[in-house]
């Protein structure tokens, strides 16, 4: 899974601006403040989504979400990354 997540980091071509300006369903776009895209990136994709929202949490790839290989323990960023997205879809 990782070489294959690797692989498909490696050969992602970016989607042009227009398409991103295109799609009219709401998103909420989330990043870690030391995760692999940078947060620039998202404010980036955050200004060209029409309807989307944007959250740049702490920490890395994943540990916002409490995933188990990076999870910082007695985080509360998870339960906070839980919250903010029951509120969006209850928007």
């Amino acid at each position: 899974m990782f070489n294959k997540d690797v692989e498909r980091m490696r050969n992602f071509r970016d989607w042009p601006d227009e398409v991103i300006r295109s799609i009219q369903a709401p998103a909420l776009i989330v990043i870690g403040d030391k995760d692999i895209p940078s947060p620039e990136h998202a404010v980036e994709m955050y200004r060209l989504w029409p309807h989307a929202r944007l959250a740049i949490v702490p920490g890395d790839h994943g540990s916002f979400m409490g995933e188990g290989v990076s999870a910082t323990s007695n985080s509360k960023v998870p339960e906070l990354f839980v919250a903010m997205i029951d509120e969006f879809l209850a928007a």
